[in-house]
């Protein structure tokens, strides 16, 4: 009767990186064919040192059991080092078993991305990733040209918890003169990335 309760993240089994403004199923299984408990599930962003939770007192029945959950889009949810919990609650609010995952929950989002650029004109980029890797990679999509176009290759550093900002200098030339998608791109997971729109100009 050690271990009552075993959490299978069945997504998490087989990729353990989850991206910000998605959706999850945290899934676990309950054994004890008892009355339903009831658990608290629990998000950490730093190893486990602090604590957010994401559901409390919910329903734990015999068989499987499912809870939704939004990762919200912020810079400060991207991390390495992010850690999900499922504690079992029992009477008068005593924690029993608790099972863990270590997840990581990737992305790449902006911080300073111009409304516009100028061909000719040097402009800055910066932005926070997360499991995007030693390099990212910029590309464009326009009505002009409707596959993606690679231009530059940055090197990019990772942070926990949205804490390094990387910053280049991007010098635009010989873009179509119109709106136009920028695309960044982590060249080691591609499903990390970020799309804006911009416009561009001549000088």
């Amino acid at each position: 009767m050690a271990i009552r309760m075993l959490i299978i993240l069945l997504l998490l089994a087989l990729c353990s990186t989850l991206h910000a403004a998605n959706s999850y199923d945290v899934k676990w299984v309950y054994h004890v064919s008892q009355k339903p408990e009831r658990v608290r599930i629990d998000l950490s962003l730093d190893s486990g040192d602090t604590w957010k939770n994401l559901g409390l007192g919910l329903p734990s029945h015999v068989g499987t059991n499912t809870f939704s959950y939004s990762l919200p889009d912020i810079t400060e949810n991207l991390s390495d080092h992010a850690v999900i919990r499922v504690m079992e609650m029992r009477w008068f609010g005593r924690l029993n078993t608790i099972v863990t995952k270590q997840i990581h929950i990737a992305g790449i989002k902006f911080i300073d991305a111009p409304d516009f650029v100028t061909n000719g004109v040097p402009v800055t980029l910066s932005w926070v990733a997360a499991g995007a890797g030693e390099f990212v990679q910029l590309s464009y999509l326009s009505i002009t040209d409707p596959e993606w176009q690679p231009m530059a290759v940055f090197a990019n550093t990772d942070s926990d918890q949205g804490a390094v900002t990387n910053s280049v200098v991007w010098n635009v030339e010989g873009l179509p003169v119109v709106p136009t998608m920028l695309l960044l791109k982590s060249m080691e997971r591609p499903t990390c990335h970020r799309t804006i729109v911009t416009e561009i100009v001549d000088e």
